[in-house]
């Protein structure tokens, strides 16, 4: 049991914000924890916070204890994927931890439907409603809940003043742009085991990413993937390098990347003797996987996606699939000071400006927790679904 925590628990290392564009430096201003070898490919969690900081479970469980419960909302542009479904299951679960009643609503990818249903919960007495779309709803979602008197936070998509690239709330959210690298790294570590392949030169070996760049937290996957990239292969990126941009459509347009993958693999599949494939999104991944098999590519290609969890009831099924890894977060640790940062706005023992000011970046005003990646793959697939109890059982024993 203890050996399956430490591979489950690893994550909760710390590190600071992005910014839109490439960060002057890839991890600046959050705390740095130091961590300790758990295993192969593991590491354990940080020591936990003290008891009374704020915007953590043990203070809000010690907070919670006498007061009534709060009611509490997860409303999502959409929550049929694996990552919206599993945030879903950790926000619950930690309620039912810090006495919140709770309740969800899912807008099927529907933005007006978002925006009518946060109006609608907003006036059936919720206390706080966590949001979950991107920057195309976030200002309108604001105003409404502003004028019903509803605290709102934001989930995985931080809020941003586009016109100044200034946050306007605390947030929790995936180092972004260290996912993009750790992803060129693992594709280059393990395709041959992935693919049976041989050592091959990078030469010989092409590069697409799939891109959103209309949302900047997105975008900054590919900047990392990028950066790192040219400085493993500088007289390579002009030729092997091959991002996509998967527009029209949203970060959810799994059929947009399958046509964009189709096309250029149809015309160049014999470029190289392999293909990586990274993906910003889950859908994307799961367009491309598609792509891949039906071109015949499956023995020549490996995927890899950051976010989501799409894959995993693939791997769990046996299925044959591209789709090699998943650079990730498991959702109870991103859930844990989502919902914790907003009891203490709620109780009135933070503020927005106050929460988390030891995680303040650089020449922003609010704090924002951004936790490092993890690889996940066939071999460690349980550890994604780690429980909220196994959490606490670990972090604060």
């Amino acid at each position: 049991m203890k050996k399956i925590l430490a591979i489950i628990l690893m994550l909760a290392l710390l590190t600071s914000l992005f910014a839109c564009g490439k960060p002057a430096e890839p991890t600046p201003s959050a705390p740095v924890i130091t961590d300790t070898p758990a295993g192969p490919g593991s590491e354990l969690p940080p020591t936990p916070p003290a008891a009374e900081k704020i915007g953590w479970y043990p203070d809000a469980l010690a907070a919670s204890a006498g007061r009534e419960k709060y009611k509490i909302a997860y409303i999502s542009i959409a929550m049929t994927d694996q990552l919206h479904s599993a945030l879903n299951n950790a926000l619950k679960e930690w309620c039912a931890k810090l006495n919140c009643d709770y309740v969800s609503f899912d807008a099927k990818a529907d933005y007006d439907a978002f925006l009518s249903g946060v109006e609608t919960y907003a006036t059936q007495g919720l206390d706080a409603i966590i949001i979950d779309v991107d920057v195309s709803a976030q200002q309108r979602t604001r105003e409404i809940c502003d004028e019903y008197g509803v605290v709102w936070f934001p989930a995985m998509s931080p809020f941003m003043d586009e016109a100044n690239e200034k946050y306007v709330a605390p947030a929790v959210v995936l180092n972004s742009y260290t996912c993009g690298r750790n992803q060129i790294d693992w594709m280059f570590a393990n395709y041959q085991k992935e693919l049976g392949a041989p050592e091959t030169d990078a030469s010989k070996i092409g590069y697409i990413f799939l891109d959103w760049s209309p949302h900047p937290e997105i975008h900054l996957r590919i900047t990392g993937a990028t950066d790192r990239y040219t400085e493993l292969y500088p007289d390579l990126a002009a030729t092997n390098w091959i991002p996509i941009d998967v527009l029209p459509g949203g970060p959810e347009n799994s059929e947009g990347a399958f046509d964009l993958v189709s096309a250029y693999l149809s015309t160049n599949a014999s470029k190289f003797d392999y293909w990586f494939i990274g993906s910003a999104t889950d859908e994307f991944a799961i367009g491309a996987a598609r792509a891949v098999e039906q071109l015949g590519l499956a023995d020549k290609a490996i995927i890899s996606a950051i976010m989501g969890g799409s894959v995993i009831e693939e791997w769990n099924a046996g299925t044959a699939t591209p789709w090699k890894s998943l650079i990730t977060v498991p959702l109870v640790v991103l859930a844990e000071p989502m919902l914790c940062g907003l009891l203490a706005i709620l109780d009135g023992r933070a503020t927005y400006e106050s929460l988390w000011q030891d995680s303040v970046p650089a020449g922003q005003t609010y704090g924002i927790l951004e936790f490092a990646p993890q690889e996940f793959t066939a071999a460690n697939k349980g550890d994604y679904f780690t429980s909220v109890d196994a959490w606490i059982a670990h972090t604060y024993p």
